[in-house]
């Protein structure tokens, strides 16, 4: 599993995101991916290693969104919530994070890679099993 760059969602007034914040164009504030000045190289990597880790754990194939607390000083992690089936719009973070990577994938491309992970996965579950003769 690899850990997309993370972002940071930032409340645009009260305490909870609302659904138009998460969901909604031009309502909701995302840094992606986020600047040396809020977090330092290491602990960003460690932070990724650890998010792919736990996704690694849970058996989550393909793609998911990961809520999570990050230390950014520690790159330690809290995650609070993983997403298999997260919202997908046009505001989705998972598609500014997609782009952030190096090299960049569109959101097209990355949609695509799902679905051929997804049929290679419902292939390999249709092989029938070979049994050797003892």
């Amino acid at each position: 599993m690899t850990a997309l760059e993370p972002s940071l969602t930032v409340v645009a007034c009260g305490e909870i995101l609302s659904l138009e914040e998460k969901f909604q164009g031009g309502t909701g504030v995302n840094i992606t991916p986020l600047p040396p000045s809020i977090i330092a190289p290491r602990a960003l990597a460690a932070a990724r290693r650890r998010v792919a880790a736990v996704a690694d754990a849970l058996g989550i194939e393909g793609f998911a969104r990961n809520d999570a607390f990050l230390h950014v000083d520690s790159g330690h992690v809290m995650i609070i919530e993983a997403n298999t089936v997260p919202g997908m719009t046009l505001s989705t973070v998972l598609f500014h994070q997609a782009l952030a990577m190096d090299p960049p994938m569109e959101p097209g491309e990355f949609l695509a890679n799902a679905v051929h992970l997804a049929l290679a996965r419902g292939a390999a579950s249709l092989r029938p099993e070979t049994k050797t003769a003892t």
